[in-house]
């Protein structure tokens, strides 16, 4: 059985590992029991926003999806980076805060 808990934590602790290092290599493949793209209300459970929300980031290209039929669908791939760019982003506003320069 599919665990939400689980796929949310995985995902936080590739982007954890990739900002740790300070670049933005990441890895793009997900493990066997994780799935390569998603629904739209998966995504948007995933990261904690709404539906409304996600098609936002879509429609400004924050978020890459594809169309297969009349389904949107989002690359595991596609949710890893977004959530790396905002937590570099959070991390760059802190920075500036704090007077520091990276």
């Amino acid at each position: 059985m599919y665990n939400w808990f689980t796929e949310m934590e995985s995902i936080h602790q590739k982007v954890s590992q990739i900002m740790s290092g300070g670049e933005m290599i990441v890895n793009v493949i997900p493990s066997e029991t994780q799935k390569l793209l998603y629904s739209v209300e998966a995504s948007a459970s995933l990261l904690g926003i709404s539906r409304s929300t996600l098609y936002l980031q879509i429609q400004s290209r924050d978020i890459k999806a594809v169309k297969i039929n009349n389904r949107t669908l989002i690359p595991h791939s596609s949710l890893i980076r977004y959530v790396a760019r905002l937590e570099e982003r959070a991390n760059e506003g802190q920075n500036a805060r704090l007077g520091r320069v990276r």
